[in-house]
């Protein structure tokens, strides 16, 4: 059986990835499909949880738990934004391709997953 790809040049675009996600086991299917998604858009993309769910057609759940286990896995960090008076406004994420033993990226931030609250 071989594997059949697509053409890429600049009239059909495609996403250049790390293997080393792609091939730990540390990360599920579903992780797998979110944090393929986040890094196929621009270094300045800025999404949420909500876009995230609307875009790829699955729930609130699903999308936390795929962060999850990406901040578990050391390809997410999350920073925790707070709003007036001190309260807790947001999440942000720091998401890197390169996974590290202590659990946050060490090289060059590609994207940040906004989780805005509405107040």
């Amino acid at each position: 059986m071989s594997i059949r790809k697509a053409l890429k040049d600049a009239e059909h675009p495609y996403v250049m990835v790390s293997k080393r996600w792609v091939n730990d086991l540390a990360l599920s299917p579903k992780s797998k499909g979110i944090m393929l998604y986040i890094l196929s858009k621009p270094d300045t993309w800025r999404i949420r949880e909500h876009e995230l769910m609307k875009s790829m057609g699955i729930g609130r759940d699903a999308v936390r738990s795929g962060l999850s286990e990406m901040e578990k896995a050391g390809y997410l960090r999350v920073i925790k934004v707070h709003g007036q008076k001190g309260r807790f406004g947001s999440n942000d994420y720091e998401l890197s391709e390169d996974s590290t033993v202590s659990g946050y990226p060490t090289r060059k931030t590609r994207h940040i997953v906004s989780n805005e609250v509405n107040k």
